[in-house]
């Protein structure tokens, strides 16, 4: 499918010039199709994430431990880098109102507070995750001279 694509949008080129101009090899790899800078990824290269089956004498509305652990152990796996450093220091716990925040929620539920004001400073010990309500509570009662930063739960 790609060969026809390549020889339909260079027909008067030669077969060695469009294998060269499009195919490449890497490391162990031949034959990558590679376009300037991005290259056709390969499904075997997907990391496999495997989900932890749930246990069916469960109940959603009985055990609500055993699926609040659950619900966070899953979504955890969603974060990565610097936001899942700041996840792990809250342990889940917004630093306004000290509830759980439900990580599974999009990323505008759960927003990240930068604790001085600044919002260039990305340093874990200046973030933290709140829910949105807090959020926007602080800054609308925020002055200058509080700055909003909870002084527990941290």
């Amino acid at each position: 499918m790609l060969w026809k694509w390549a020889k339909r949008r260079h027909p008067y080129k030669s077969n060695k010039w469009i294998a060269n101009k499009y195919w490449k090899s890497t490391g162990k790899r031949r034959w990558i199709f590679t376009t300037g800078n991005t290259q056709l990824k390969y499904l075997s290269s997907k990391k496999i994430i495997r989900t932890i089956p749930i246990k069916l004498d469960k109940n959603p509305y009985l055990d609500k431990d055993y699926w609040l652990e659950y619900k966070t152990r899953e979504g955890n796996r969603k974060l990565t880098g610097m936001y899942k450093k700041v996840w792990e220091k809250q342990k889940g716990i917004c630093s306004f109102c000290n509830s759980m925040i439900d990580i599974n929620a999009d990323a505008e539920e759960r927003p990240l507070h930068h604790k001085d004001g600044n919002h260039k400073n990305h340093t874990v010990s200046n973030l933290v995750y709140t829910h949105i309500h807090c959020h926007k509570q602080c800054h609308t009662t925020n002055s200058k001279l509080n700055n909003c930063c909870p002084t527990y739960g941290l």
